[in-house]
């Protein structure tokens, strides 16, 4: 999976709690949508959690130009705030959802493992 957030104690908070998972294996990480776009393109991941507002390439222009080039990749958004006219548009953009960025790793962990799920369904 991929993890992309423009706040350094926010990905590296994320990258720890994920570890704790046994069946999650963080392939990159990106500080922005345009790293993002540049490491997806060097490992494809099932599962990107993408941070919606960042320089340089927000999280919403970031998903559109993954989801047109690799239908099958499931974005989550993740957000500070329950902002429902950002999240709508990175719905719109082809992101499967969204979790808050105070979530519990649990809950986060559910969600991506529904999430992978649903890319294994698809592609057999």
């Amino acid at each position: 999976m991929g993890i992309v957030d423009d706040k350094a104690y926010l990905l590296n908070s994320l990258k720890e709690n994920l570890s704790l998972f046994p069946d999650i294996e963080i392939s990159w990480s990106a500080n922005n949508g345009l790293q993002a776009l540049n490491r997806r393109k060097k490992k494809f991941v099932e599962v990107i959690l993408m941070d919606i507002e960042m320089p340089e390439m927000d999280g919403v222009e970031a998903t559109r130009k993954i989801k047109e080039e690799i239908p099958d990749t499931k974005i989550i958004m993740l957000t500070v705030f329950d902002n429902s006219d950002k999240i709508f548009d990175a719905i719109l953009a082809g992101a499967s959802g969204y979790l808050l960025k105070d979530s519990l790793p649990s809950k986060i962990h559910l969600s991506i493992s529904k999430h992978r799920k649903a890319v294994r369904l698809c592609r057999h």
